[in-house]
């Protein structure tokens, strides 16, 4: 877009201007009375964001329209040296089409005053910026975000009952749809410890959830960049493959614990917990909506997204599905110590083990006829760190593989479970001599990396930051009943034993303070990965 010089025309296409992502700078909050219209089960006082600061890069402090005019057009010279003059010009017009009561919602929302933007060109002295705001207009976008509320629930009568050993809120009986864990979830959202959210919403318009796990807190505002800064997070992710129906029952039955066991509530006070029940909410009820005619089948098409490929699928700024951005979204917010991709299985489309079907077993690569058995509960492939300059990177990361091995190992159905199944896997996963592939930790069957890798990456994925990433496997294509009761009790034991070593490790916060003239400077900060007891 073009505005200002002696045209005043608008004539770029709707596509990004060559200017890196706009920084926000400062944030100005300023406490308000709200109406009962705008929310109603809000409190009274509420916290505004009065103004926005923010700061947009700029390729020149000139417009050279007119000096380039003969050697390109307007739209080519403008994108080619975009200046602060026409980003100055651009929020003009905002703010004048405002005036006039047209695109009010254009850099306009609900519980924002206004924008401040500081326009500045690279690599230029501060001292060239420019400035410009914008508020809000008469008719802003609205800011309702979906909210998950549950009508008549006594939290603490839930916690009392619980604490007695009454019944769960959580059944293990039937595969749980979006609808009952967003009820659950909104349950566990009426806890002081729980703040449940949006997080996006399916390519079919089902929103999805996610839900952090915090000790108590008297303010309205909490910091996820402090959280993360006082103790490690743990983020727990299930149903990217919505058949695979056990991750979100053991998943909301955590939860549960984490508010109603005095225990485990503790451990609230040295570790955070992010939980996302559901990734992809078409394809889990599709499957659910299938198991009610074909309850012993495996349901494939619900492990996909709507669109039939995986719910991953490109991902990215233009995404083919919403959903792919969730875990990326969550990762950026929290930077997790560890991450745990629930899965299941056992067969997907290929092979239902001993049923007299072969289908693609020799038909097709290596990596598909791997699945062609089940091998009870185990992890599919861990990448581990082998780097001099971060030894203990390696050591958190076996110790954290080792807590999971032995919390499998804790329970003795699961034991008997993973020994049958390991047992017939050996027996005739060998016949394919190049498919098989065995190796155990602590007897629980892990596929390690043959080689440990450096220490490097990009974003909250470096294993500098995220310490233990695993994707988990256990036989629950489609379980129900006491099937159900067994894979998921695996699954709340390994994933509670992962936060209770969380909790325990020592953190490594370190704190400063520095006096000055004026004052004192205080910085805190967390050294990762956390050290586990019995080691350096």
């Amino acid at each position: 877009m073009r505005h200002g010089g002696d045209t005043g025309r608008w004539r770029y296409p709707l596509t990004p201007l060559p200017t890196e992502e706009p920084r926000i700078r400062g944030i100005e909050v300023e406490a308000r009375d709200h109406t009962e219209a705008e929310a109603p089960r809000a409190p009274a006082m509420a916290i505004e964001i009065s103004a926005l600061h923010v700061a947009v890069v700029a390729l020149d402090s000139l417009n050279r329209y007119d000096e380039y005019r003969d050697q390109g057009s307007e739209g080519q010279v403008d994108r080619a040296f975009l200046s602060t003059p026409m980003l100055e010009g651009m929020v003009e017009a905002v703010r004048d089409l405002h005036g006039a009561h047209i695109l009010e919602q254009t850099l306009s929302f609900q519980g924002i005053g206004g924008f401040s933007f500081a326009f500045e060109v690279a690599r230029a002295p501060r001292f060239q910026q420019t400035h410009a705001a914008l508020w809000r207009s008469a008719s802003p976008h609205p800011a309702r975000h979906p909210t998950l509320e549950v009508a008549d629930f006594d939290w603490q009568a839930a916690r009392r009952t619980t604490e007695a050993g009454g019944a769960s809120m959580v059944q293990w009986d039937t595969p749980i749809p979006p609808p009952e864990s967003d009820r659950l979830l909104a349950q566990l959202g009426a806890f002081p410890e729980v703040h449940a959210y949006a997080v996006g919403r399916s390519f079919l318009g089902r929103p999805l959830w996610a839900a952090d796990f915090l000790p108590v807190m008297g303010g309205e505002l909490r910091s996820r960049a402090k959280l993360t800064a006082l103790r490690p997070t743990v983020f727990l992710s299930g149903r990217q493959h919505a058949n695979e129906v056990s991750s979100t029952s053991h998943l909301l039955r955590l939860g549960e614990a984490l508010v109603t066991d005095p225990e485990m509530r503790k451990l609230l006070n040295r570790v955070n917990v992010v939980l996302n029940p559901i990734l992809n909410a078409d394809g889990a009820q599709l499957a659910y909506d299938m198991q009610k005619v074909n309850p012993d089948f495996t349901l494939h098409a619900g492990y996909l997204g709507a669109l039939g490929v995986d719910v991953t699928t490109g991902g990215g700024r233009d995404a083919i599905y919403p959903e792919s951005r969730v875990r990326p979204a969550i990762m950026e917010a929290w930077l997790p110590d560890a991450f745990l991709n629930l899965h299941g299985y056992p067969s997907h489309e290929w092979v239902q083990h001993f049923s007299g079907y072969a289908a693609w077993v020799r038909g097709r690569t290596t990596v598909q006829r791997s699945w062609w058995a089940p091998r009870g509960w185990f992890i599919p492939g861990f990448s581990w760190v082998d780097d001099p300059d971060h030894p203990e990177i390696g050591e958190a990361q076996f110790a954290i593989l080792d807590v999971l091995a032995e919390s499998i190992a804790s329970l003795p159905d699961i034991v008997a479970l993973n020994a049958r199944q390991y047992g017939r896997y050996a027996r005739y996963g060998r016949q394919d001599v190049e498919g098989f592939r065995e190796g155990f930790r602590s007897g629980m069957l892990t596929y390690l990396s043959l080689r440990g890798r450096l220490a490097t990456g990009q974003g909250p994925m470096n294993p500098r930051i995220l310490t233990f990433s695993a994707t988990t496997e256990a036989p629950d294509e489609t379980a129900r009943g006491a099937w159900l009761d067994l894979v998921a009790s695996a699954g709340l034991a390994h994933t509670s034993a992962l936060v209770r070593a969380m909790a325990a490790g020592d953190p490594r916060v370190e704190r400063k303070a520095e006096a000055f003239d004026a004052g004192v400077s205080r910085t805190m900060a967390r050294r990762r990965p956390v050290v586990f007891p019995g080691k350096d």
